[in-house]
């Protein structure tokens, strides 16, 4: 791992953040995602504490510690079986929860507003969305917040976002060529996420050299071994972070 989005920071992580990165530890790329909380003046406060610092591409410390924009929530889990639900969830594999389709943690309207408040700023919004009926719900605000003031290059997301409906699916993918605005993964598209893509997620001439070395080659592996891949070695900016004794020992 050579670069991570943590959600859900304040104040206090962002401090310790910078306290690492200060002292020269920081030896991984962190796109940091402030939170929102669950009302239009939370939104607000956050709002105001981002304007303040550096927007993103900026970064400091040379791209290892950028202020990326804020989470919000949408619903609650798949495991608790509190995501926001079109219909009831199942449950113990072919039933059915009778009664709970699960619900919203934040108020939809209140969600609504937040998101546009933060567009408008011009400031990354990433939602937490496991239902399709949350999913539905985010997606079509963003939508919503995109047509009223089309901003490209903001990549609003959907942080999990297990059980999409096909309208969902469908107008990610319109948002995504409009706007710049929807998910993407692995490789690349993480790079793209974290702000980040035009530094690192390729191997590729006037890229910083952040890479990981594994012990196998992904690709000549049954899926079910993926698991059973190890790490040898890893990079940020052509710096050595870690390594195993096996790989300490060819480098020595």
């Amino acid at each position: 791992m050579t670069a991570v989005k943590y959600p859900s920071i304040g104040q206090g992580q962002w401090d310790l953040l910078r306290e690492v990165l200060d002292s020269g530890k920081l030896n991984v790329r962190v796109s940091a995602i402030w939170m929102g909380g669950r009302t239009v003046e939370s939104a607000r406060q956050i709002r105001d504490r981002l304007l303040a610092l550096p927007r993103p591409p900026q970064s400091l410390g040379d791209a290892r510690l950028l202020s990326a924009g804020v989470k919000l929530y949408m619903d609650g889990s798949g495991g608790a079986r509190t995501g926001w639900m079109h219909q009831d969830w199942n449950k113990d594999y072919n039933g059915t929860d009778t009664g709970n389709p699960g619900y919203p943690t934040t108020d939809p309207e209140v969600f609504r507003r937040q998101v546009r408040l933060l567009h408008n700023a011009g400031i990354h919004v990433s939602t937490h969305a496991v239902g399709d009926r949350a999913i539905d719900w985010v997606v079509d605000t963003y939508a919503e917040a995109l047509k009223a003031r089309p901003t490209k290059g903001l990549r609003h997301g959907i942080i999990h976002c297990n059980c999409p409906t096909d309208h969902a699916l469908d107008l990610m993918a319109s948002l995504q060529k409009q706007y710049d605005a929807a998910l993407r993964s692995y490789t690349i598209w993480a790079a793209r996420q974290l702000f980040l893509e035009n530094r690192i997620g390729s191997i590729e001439k006037g890229k910083d050299a952040d890479l990981a070395v594994w012990d196998r080659d992904p690709y000549q592996l049954p899926t079910a071994d993926l698991k059973n891949l190890k790490c040898e070695l890893t990079m940020v900016a052509g710096r050595i972070v870690y390594q195993s004794a096996e790989a300490a020992a060819i480098f020595r």
